[in-house]
């Protein structure tokens, strides 16, 4: 895939990420512009990393005129059912404002980003349940490309590329013919990152070598060769692969990563292409085989531990598989592996769901993804299990709507990038002097500001430069 193919890719996903907007709902009163607050203005400096690209935002300039859709403010601190938010809605904090929240539509199926239980991340979250855009900002959004030509395909035959689903009411189903191409979202420049996914086999299996069902690089240019640095993929092995079917391979490589051939399997393997079974077989098919037709729980991520290198793979919140290995009995102990991963990553191509970065048609997925979740940093186990759960079980998650949330989520953020309204949002004040508007610019109760070190970096240009801690 040539430079100029990859450059009419990024060109339409931004003019799919302008045409995003909310619809407006039925009887919708006379918009309420946002006016100022008494919360002051947060000059926040731009916190990028000596040596970084100016970052690239995801979406281009507004049309001119778009349709208004009106949601009420709400304060994002009381969780996920606050003050005029519906059933249907959830409290998202407004981009460049300390308390105000604005109350955003669910998408299809319900939003699945447990708030309360992974405050304060800065995160990119695509549903994949009806639309190809990022939640709730609209901020990114993706075409379908056919793997087999290398073409676009017209939004108006993007139907039969999304099913009816009972978890998760509608998701992406890929037919091994075409993957989706999302804009490049500069996450992992620090060297931690995580992926988070649901995939779920279904369909005519292809008889790929391998099926790759997340990838991102450099860009699209040449051959996405394994030891290729500044690389993230999750792919299963395919049906040719005998008994190794359906396990998961992650691979990783930061910008110091050239030239390294190491890979990880979700049975623990490491950089191992010769065996012919699962290691720990015996014990741990379930975990590490997700080619049974039933959804399963992906995350790759980096070591939660400052300075550490090497990754992990979780599958339906278990650790099966890290880097470097740990309590393998069936792995040599005096096996040397190269610890990939932990160090900055450049990461300035297109994410390709469903393919690989270069688009391969012969390494395509057959199968249904949904609850895409870019982290611009490391998850602990603690963090994927809560993910799992909240998931796994939304309706037992969601019904303790008591808990209080420490820090806002910072959806469509990551190294700079500062998300935005979509075009066309009003957020609705409550009246003046009321109990709602005095909770939208006010503390949380319980909570303090802790002051930042004078002098100190600001760790997230979303963030005002304070911290919250219960009092």
């Amino acid at each position: 895939m040539g430079a100029d193919m990859g450059s009419l890719l990024l060109v339409a996903m931004m003019a799919c990420a302008c045409a995003a907007t909310l619809a407006p709902p039925p009887g919708d009163s006379i918009p309420v512009p946002l006016v100022s607050t008494t919360t002051p203005a947060v000059d926040v400096p731009t916190d990028v990393a000596p040596g970084d690209p100016t970052p690239v935002p995801l979406v281009g300039t507004p049309p001119v005129e778009q349709p208004i859709s009106t949601v009420p403010m709400c304060a994002w601190w009381t969780g996920k059912y606050p003050l005029e938010c519906s059933l249907s809605s959830s409290c998202v904090s407004v981009p460049g404002s300390p308390f105000a929240g604005a109350c955003i539509p669910d998408p299809t199926g319900g939003n699945l980003f447990p708030q309360a239980v992974l405050p304060g991340r800065r995160v990119s979250y695509f549903p994949l349940t009806d639309s190809l855009t990022s939640w709730p900002w609209a901020n990114a959004s993706g075409v379908i490309v056919n793997s087999k030509t290398g073409e676009l395909v017209d939004p108006s035959m993007w139907d039969p590329y999304w099913a009816a689903d009972e978890r998760f009411g509608r998701t992406l189903a890929c037919d091994g013919d075409m993957q989706v191409m999302l804009p490049p979202i500069p996450y992992g420049r620090s060297g931690s990152f995580a992926v988070s996914l649901w995939a779920k086999r279904s369909g005519a299996p292809t008889r790929n070598l391998y099926e790759y069902i997340y990838s991102h690089s450099e860009s699209l240019d040449g051959h996405d060769e394994l030891g290729k640095a500044n690389k993230v993929s999750i792919y299963l092995l395919g049906p040719p692969q005998g008994r190794l079917q359906g396990l998961v391979r992650a691979v990783v490589k930061d910008s110091t990563d050239s030239g390294s051939d190491t890979f990880l399997d979700s049975d623990g393997a490491v950089g191992d292409s010769t065996r012919s079974a699962p290691l720990n077989s015996s014990k741990g098919a379930y975990h590490s085989n997700i080619s049974d037709s039933e959804w399963h729980h992906l995350v790759l991520t980096t070591s939660p531990i400052p300075g550490k290198r090497g990754f992990t793979i979780y599958v339906d919140g278990w650790r099966v598989a890290d880097l470097p290995p740990t309590n393998n009995p069936e792995l040599a102990p005096e096996a040397l592996f190269p610890t990939d991963g932990g160090e900055p990553i450049m990461l300035t191509g297109p994410i390709s769901v469903c393919g690989r970065a270069d688009l391969d048609p012969s390494r395509t997925f057959a199968g249904r993804v949904s609850q895409l979740m870019i982290f611009d940093e490391a998850l602990t186990a603690n963090d994927i299990n809560e993910l799992w759960y909240a998931q796994m079980f939304p309706a037992d998650a969601a019904a303790d709507v008591s808990i209080p949330i420490d820090l806002p989520t910072f959806f469509d953020s990551a190294n700079g990038l500062t998300p935005t309204l979509p075009p066309g949002l009003v957020l609705e004040q409550p009246p003046p002097g009321s109990e709602d508007a005095l909770a939208i610019v006010s503390l949380p109760p319980g909570l303090v500001l802790e002051q930042p070190p004078p002098g100190s970096k600001v760790t997230s240009v979303i963030a005002p430069p304070f911290s919250t801690k219960s009092a």
